[in-house]
């Protein structure tokens, strides 16, 4: 059994119906859907009559305008932290797995975890970004196998997520930070490598892969219907799985969404 964590807000709904509904028709194993609520509005009520659905109350933002844009790093901020309030309100026994809403799952994901490990972390080929930062990790989806140390590695990275920000590093900071963290404390923490293609796979999906992230391949602003749109026709499906979108999301609920 494992319980399943992942933010929200209104202008994320469509891949947070998938996600949730993909995850409650493959994962025969999961426990628990927690969900951070950070600027859900109306839609809190339609998540939470969905089955195995916990709403977590966090700080809201909607101020979606692009990939890389303020609101959007805003959001991947309340991540972590939303991730640290959870942490802090509940014990767990089983392991805890926090993925990007904008994923479809597409196969029971108990084979991933390997308990040797404190945390389990997604890696792809190292990539430099513009502020000269080495980042291999990515925080799209981790799993925390055991309380005690997750909880502190949260709080390093969070700490390490506020020195960026007093410093005015370029945005966004989750990806640094993380990286950091990992490269100066390897000797405090056990930590696992899942490759990205198999654990969250972005744009080409294959038989080897647990799920499907609908990854952005825009950096301009955008609305939030294009933004959608756009990622969840970028994907390549080399897979046996159906990649089951319109089973997932309902049409007259996006449509609604869209207005």
């Amino acid at each position: 059994m494992y319980n399943i964590f992942t933010v929200a807000n209104e202008a994320y709904v469509p891949f947070l119906e998938i996600f949730v509904n993909s995850v409650l028709d493959k994962c025969s194993e999961v426990n628990h859907i927690i969900i951070g609520d950070v600027g859900l509005g109306d839609y809190r009520k339609h998540f939470s009559k969905k089955d195995k659905v916990i709403l977590l109350d966090c700080e809201c933002d909607n101020d979606f305008t692009g990939i890389h844009s303020d609101g959007w790093a805003k959001a991947t901020r309340q991540k972590t932290l939303s991730l640290l309030k959870l942490m802090k309100c509940m014990d767990f026994n089983i392991p805890l797995i926090m993925i990007d809403n904008d994923v479809c799952v597409l196969k029971d994901l108990s084979p991933l975890i390997d308990d040797r490990y404190d945390i389990q972390i997604t890696s792809r080929p190292p990539v430099t970004n513009p502020a000269g930062f080495v980042l291999k990790e990515i925080a799209s989806f981790m799993i925390f196998n055991r309380f005690t140390n997750s909880k502190r590695f949260i709080e390093t990275w969070i700490g390490k997520m506020k020195e960026f920000e007093e410093n005015n590093e370029q945005l966004p900071h989750e990806t640094p930070a993380l990286n950091l963290v990992v490269e100066e404390n390897s000797n405090q923490f056990s930590i696992g490598n899942l490759e990205e293609k198999i654990s969250c796979a972005p744009r080409v999906v294959t038989d080897d892969s647990y799920t499907a992230h609908f990854k952005s391949v825009m950096t301009q602003k955008c609305d939030k219907v294009t933004n959608f749109e756009m990622r969840i026709t970028n994907i390549i499906n080399n897979s046996r799985y159906d990649i089951e979108i319109d089973k997932y999301l309902d049409e007259n609920f996006y449509e609604d969404w869209k207005q």
